[in-house]
């Protein structure tokens, strides 16, 4: 296959999902929905800090994943701490914004990262916590 059918075919299959996110930008910004608006510009913004900090100008769907999944990781773990820190609506307003990036995330991901959750809850504690599970 000559480099630029190569090139091509991979911008073409690339732009798939940052389309999306695009798209889903302007249909948020149409809505006025706020949360959908605010999680889908932090996709953008990340893709956008990602294709800029590299060499690959171009990102697979595959590298977008990656940074989605990052992304969800951040606001489950600052949700955490804000309900930790007694401010439940700021932990609400990360759980809305995570529940719209996991919408990117592939059917078969997204049971992990609850598993992921449960045993993240079940760990223990301290050392007395691990001496006695043993």
């Amino acid at each position: 296959m000559c480099k630029f059918v190569e090139r091509t075919l991979k911008t073409h299959f690339t732009m798939a999902l940052e389309q999306q996110i695009q798209k889903d930008i302007m249909e948020a910004m149409k809505a006025h929905d706020e949360s959908r608006l605010n999680a889908t510009r932090g996709i953008k913004s990340e893709i956008l800090l990602a294709k800029t900090s590299g060499t690959e100008h171009e990102l697979s769907d595959a590298d977008v994943l990656k940074i989605i999944q990052k992304l969800v990781k951040q606001r489950k773990e600052s949700a955490e701490l804000y309900t930790q820190g007694n401010r439940p609506e700021l932990a609400e307003k990360e759980l809305a914004e995570m529940k719209v990036m996991e919408a990117y995330l592939p059917r078969s991901e997204r049971p992990v990262l609850k598993i992921w959750a449960r045993l993240w809850e079940r760990r223990p504690r301290s050392w007395q916590d691990r001496l006695t599970a043993v």
